[in-house]
């Protein structure tokens, strides 16, 4: 089950990066600002002692699906993610 708030949720929870992706795909000639780097970024949730991480490249097919197709397709089918 999808939430109905779900951007509300994620912003609530610092997860800007995925408006920096889409911002750098619809927005190409314009210069981000980023914190930190992707490799750095990657480094700092292994020392946190997190297993692993999913990163995805934002292009046309991603920006393409609903919220109900990316949990479908990338979630469940690709990667395997279930319920409670």
């Amino acid at each position: 089950m999808l939430r109905a708030n779900a951007p509300a949720y994620w912003q609530a929870r610092g997860r800007a990066d995925v408006r920096a992706a889409s911002a750098s795909f619809f927005n190409p000639g314009e210069k981000l600002f980023r914190l930190t780097d992707g490799p750095t970024k990657l480094r700092l949730l292994a020392a946190t002692g997190l297993d692993g991480a999913i990163v995805l490249t934002f292009g046309a097919a991603l920006a393409n699906l609903t919220a109900e197709e990316f949990v479908q397709r990338i979630l469940v089918n690709r990667f395997a993610v279930t319920g409670r």
